[in-house]
C-alpha cells in the first residue's frame, strides 16, 4: 500500500497515533512530505527514525531548509558578513519554531549531525507515484517546474502557497503539504482537502495542542483514498 503524510512538526504522539492505525511494513511505501521538524520538540527524534527506515520516502519542507541554513551553510566565522548572514538564518529559523530542534542538535555528535545534514541535502523536491490508474507528484509546497522564469525553483517548491486556480503539470495529481487546509474549506478539525487535481494533506499537526482551531496529523492511502487521522 501507498500512504502519505506532511507537517508533522516533531509532534511524536500525533506521529506515533497514524503509524499504530496504518502499520507500515515492508511491502508498504510510506511517502512523507517534509517539515518533520520544529514547532514541537521530537522532530530529530522521528526524523531518524524515517532516516532508518527501508519504506520511507522523503522530501524535504521548508523547515529543513531552514535549519540547514542556519546550522550547515557556507559560513566563513571569521568574517563578519558571514557571521551576520548565520545569524539572520539563525533568527528566521527560530521565528518558524526551531528553537526546540537547534536544542536537541545540539546535544549529538557532530558526525550524526553530519549525518542528518547530508541525508537532507540528498532528498529530491519531489516524488512521483501511481496507485489507482492515478499518476501523483508529491511535493512540500509547490511542483518545482511551475516557478516563475527567474524565481529559485527550490525557493518556490519550498515556501509556494498553492491556490485552487494554479496551473499543475499536465496529467499528475498534485498531493502537498506546507498550506493548512484551513486555508481551503472550513473544517475543525482539519481535514484532508479535494481540490481539482490537487489533494492537501497539511491539517496542522504544527498546531498548539491548545488552539482554537484543533490541527492533527493526516495520512492518505492512496490505493482506496482512505484517510487516517491522529489523536488531537
Amino acid at each position: 500500500m501507498t500512504y502519505v503524510l506532511s507537517d508533522i512538526h516533531g509532534h511524536l504522539r500525533r506521529f506515533r497515533s497514524v503509524l499504530a492505525q496504518i502499520r507500515p511494513g515492508p511491502e508498504d511505501t510510506l511517502y512523507v512530505l517534509g517539515d518533520v521538524i520544529d514547532r514541537h520538540p521530537d522532530g530529530i527524534r522521528i526524523l531518524t527514525a524515517l532516516m532508518a527506515s527501508p519504506f520511507v520516502r522523503m522530501i524535504p519542507g521548508n523547515h529543513e531548509d531552514l535549519m540547514l541554513d542556519a546550522l550547515d551553510g557556507p559560513y566563513d566565522l571569521g568574517r563578519r558578513e558571514d557571521m551576520r548572514r548565520r545569524a539572520h538564518a539563525l533568527a528566521l529559523w527560530y521565528a518558524n519554531g526551531g528553537e526546540e530542534t537547534h536544542r536537541y542538535m545540539g546535544r549529538l555528535g557532530e558526525g550524526e549531525r553530519r549525518r542528518i545534514f547530508s541525508y537532507l541535502r540528498s532528498l529530491p523536491l519531489s516524488l512521483d507515484a501511481e496507485a489507482g490508474g492515478i499518476r501523483y507528484r508529491m511535493v512540500h509546497a509547490a511542483p518545482a517546474e511551475l516557478a516563475p522564469e527567474g524565481e529559485d525553483e527550490r525557493q518556490f517548491a519550498l515556501w509556494q502557497r498553492l491556490m485552487p486556480e494554479d496551473p499543475l503539470p499536465p496529467g499528475m495529481t498534485v498531493i502537498f503539504g506546507h498550506t493548512p487546509t484551513l486555508r481551503y474549506q472550513d473544517a475543525d478539525p482539519l481535514r484532508i482537502w479535494y481540490g481539482d487535481r490537487r489533494i492537501g494533506i497539511d491539517c496542522g499537526s504544527g498546531f498548539p495542542e491548545i488552539d482554537p482551531v484543533c490541527g492533527r496529523l493526516a495520512c492518505l492511502r492512496l490505493e482506496d483514498m482512505k484517510e487516517f487521522y491522529s489523536e488531537m
